[in-house]
């Protein structure tokens, strides 16, 4: 196939449009940050200038408080308040020289060292009662109106530096205040304020726009609503700038000093909304770039996009109509680019797949033909068997039966569909019916296992004119991996085969007894020959001829116990008593019986039981009878100088009873057949043993008859094990 040229190509067509768009990007992206760059120099800014006002203003405070520190140590320090405190009527003259000079000047007054009143002019301060080593300062609070003055003290010393006296001059602060609470040209919503710290309480002095103010509190340093605030912070001594919500909750920018000449604090707050005007108007104007950028990429993205996917689209719309009956396709696309190529690759690919189907819908219609005749096979083969066969899906449910199984059973078929398995086909088991939890379906599918009944269980189905059919019946579970599909019930009328056996036994019991009486009258003469009495009359010949028929005799007694016990266990007729016993002190009577029995075979035993008592509800007579037969079998076919091992273990609520063997073990294909009455494994009767193959047949129903269970597995050559569970 020629592919056509491509006059443009596809790569060199996104590389161009991405180019473009990039080129867009990278110069909005740089708008961006260059707006971005300004809304943060308009931050750092507006910071800058609310600390350079703070700043300033206290600076203006402190310079206040010094100078007045100075002028009053400067008069005290030229001996002109040592003569004012010799000569208390020279204070007048003082007042009006030094208000001349300094108009913020209230008041002298002079305190002799005693801190008594040696005279006053003007306003007058408080008296000092604290130490005066050197000049201090002491604002004056009005508790209505705020902060007012300030006194300033400073020690008048003798001659010899003793204290003679105290000169304090009180100054106005109000021009101080206008200063403060002047215009910072921060904006309409600028505030200054002044508090203290006295004790934990922090109280308001002045407030830039309410005036002054009364002296009020507003809580404790500590108080939630208090601590770390910036007024709480500048009166503890600290200073800086914050973006945070004052008391009512607005957001504010605020810068916090410390005024150490007054141990005061101060901020000066503006609103955020004020302040971050222009912030928010670039922000504004960021989200409507982006909004913009947003836009535009959206834009040329979709006429990128169109220009690209539209051949494809078109291409789509041609391939979405392919399918059987409608496979034409017409090249249309000319684009010179990799779609033209596609289209043009499609087309023969169309052709293609137009003789595959061809080809496979011939193939399909011959497999679908020998399907069907295999299905009318298998279905010829299914209604033709004597067997009825039922299939049930994977919740129990019957999906077929064939006609076998409508026959024997009386109902139709559309009776049988669609309904439970465990009530359509009704099952019973020595008069007492199965429950649906378990019914062979119900147990093949819960434990995906084959069910197969066997001859002892004298299993009956239950027809719909409620006759009882004699049957045998396998379940099998149909998995396809690990998923349960389902299940198929084959079941087999067995009537005539189970009034055969009946009609045996009951000749094996009549025989039984009409033996029995011959057979003892042969023993107790056999018995009278072989006393002493009678020993000095036979010869040695004639007495090994009635040892010899009293063997026969003894052997032919056993087998008609057998047989009759088989009797009566078929009838129903054996009757369990059941006690509590310690099964351990049961097995250990046995095993030393056992033990003499391998000792005379010349075969080793090993007898492993717990130390523990393990309490049971059993017929031990009857279980002695099952454990006499299983060892019994062990010594018969293992060879001399073999192991048998008989263990004993409490597992749970059960306890598990195990002999083991190194025997000739069983054939794989004939152990299904092992518990099944008079059955021998080929491989026994090539030996020179004696046997009814009865035995396993009474132990297994003896088991079965006290709750539990008996299995085992073998391997021909190697040995078997058989294993006895019954329930605590």
């Amino acid at each position: 196939m020629v592919l056509p040229r491509m006059k443009k190509s596809i790569l060199h067509r996104i590389v161009w449009q991405s180019l473009l768009v990039s080129a867009i990007t990278i110069l909005l992206l740089s708008t961006l940050s260059y707006v971005i760059a300004r809304s943060v120099t308009t931050q750092q800014r507006l910071f800058e200038q609310l600390t350079l006002a703070t700043n300033s203003r206290v600076t203006l405070i402190e310079a206040a408080m010094e100078r007045a520190k100075v002028e009053t140590s400067e008069l005290v320090g030229r001996q002109e308040a040592a003569t004012v405190l010799r000569n208390p009527s020279l204070l007048q003259e003082l007042w009006l020289q030094r208000s001349a000079s300094e108009p913020t000047l209230l008041g002298i007054t002079v305190f002799h060292a005693d801190r008594t009143v040696a005279g006053v002019t003007g306003a007058r301060s408080p008296v000092p009662f604290f130490d005066l080593s050197a000049t201090q300062l002491v604002p004056f609070v009005d508790r209505k109106k705020g902060w007012q003055a300030v006194d300033v003290y400073s020690p008048i010393h003798g001659s010899v530096g003793d204290l003679t006296g105290v000169l304090a001059q009180r100054y106005d602060v109000a021009p101080v205040l206008a200063s403060i609470f002047s215009s910072l040209g921060l904006g309409e919503t600028e505030e200054v304020t002044l508090a203290r710290k006295q004790g934990g309480e922090v109280f308001v002095l002045s407030h830039s726009k309410d005036g002054p103010l009364q002296f009020y509190p507003i809580g404790n340093v500590i108080s939630p609503h208090i601590e770390g605030s910036p007024l709480a912070l500048a009166v503890q001594g600290q200073g800086g700038v914050s973006d945070t919500r004052d008391e009512k909750g607005r957001s504010v920018v605020v810068a916090y000093r410390y005024l150490p000449s007054l141990g005061w604090g101060m901020t000066v707050k503006v609103a955020g909304s004020e302040a971050f005007a222009k912030v928010a108007r670039l922000g504004f104007f960021l989200a409507l770039l982006s909004l913009t950028l947003l836009a535009l990429s959206g834009v040329f993205g979709f006429i990128f996009a169109r220009r690209i996917t539209a051949p494809l689209l078109h291409l789509s719309e041609k391939i979405r109509v392919l399918g059987p009956g409608h496979w034409s396709f017409e090249r249309s696309v000319t684009t010179g680019d990799e779609v033209e190529a596609l289209d043009h690759m499609i087309a023969d690919l169309t052709s293609r797949l137009k003789m595959t189907y061809e080809r496979l819908e011939k193939k399909v219609a011959t497999t679908a033909d020998a399907l069907q005749k295999q299905h009318e096979l298998d279905r010829a083969i299914l209604e033709s068997i004597h067997y009825g066969v039922v299939a049930v899906s994977a919740d129990g449910i019957i999906t077929d039966v064939n006609p076998a199984a409508v026959r024997l059973l009386g109902f139709d078929r559309p009776e049988f569909i669609g309904r439970k398995a465990a009530e359509m086909i009704q099952l019973r088991q020595k008069k007492e019916a199965f429950t649906p939890a378990t019914h062979p379906v119900a147990r093949c599918l819960s434990e995906r296992a084959v069910f197969r009944a066997t001859q002892s269980m004298h299993l009956n189905m239950v027809c719909k004119d409620q006759t009882i059919l004699p049957a045998m019946l396998m379940v099998t579970p149909l998995l396809h991996g690990m998923d349960l599909l389902g299940a198929i019930l084959i079941f087999q009328d067995v009537t005539e085969e189970r009034q055969t056996d009946y009609m045996k036994s009951d000749f094996i019991s009549l025989a039984s007894h009409q033996l029995r009486t011959p057979l003892s009258s042969l023993l107790w003469y056999t018995e009278i020959l072989s006393t002493e009495e009678a020993d000095h009359v036979l010869t040695d010949e004639q007495k090994e001829y009635v040892a010899e028929i009293q063997k026969a005799s003894q052997r032919m007694a056993n087998l008609l116990d057998t047989l009759l016990r088989v009797a009566r266990m078929d009838e129903g007729g054996m009757v369990i008593e059941k006690k509590e016993v310690n099964l351990v002190e049961v097995m250990q009577r046995l095993a030393e019986d056992l033990k003499d029995a391998a000792k005379d075979a010349n075969v080793t035993s090993i007898i492993d039981l717990p130390n523990d008592p393990i309490p049971l509800s059993v017929d031990p007579v009857l279980l002695s009878i099952v454990l006499q037969n299983l060892f019994s079998n062990a010594i018969k076919y293992s060879a001399r100088g073999s192991v048998i091992t008989f263990s004993m273990r409490a597992v749970d609520k059960q306890a598990v009873i195990m002999v083991q063997d190194m025997g000739i073990g069983v054939p794989q294909s004939e152990q299904p057949h092992v518990f099944e009455k008079f059955f021998r494994a080929s491989n026994i009767r090539r030996m020179t043993t004696t046997g009814t193959g009865l035995g396993l047949y009474i132990s297994k129903r003896i088991i079965e008859d006290l709750g539990g269970t008996i299995t085992f597995a073998s391997k021909e050559g190697e040995g078997t094990t058989f294993t006895i569970t019954l329930p605590r």
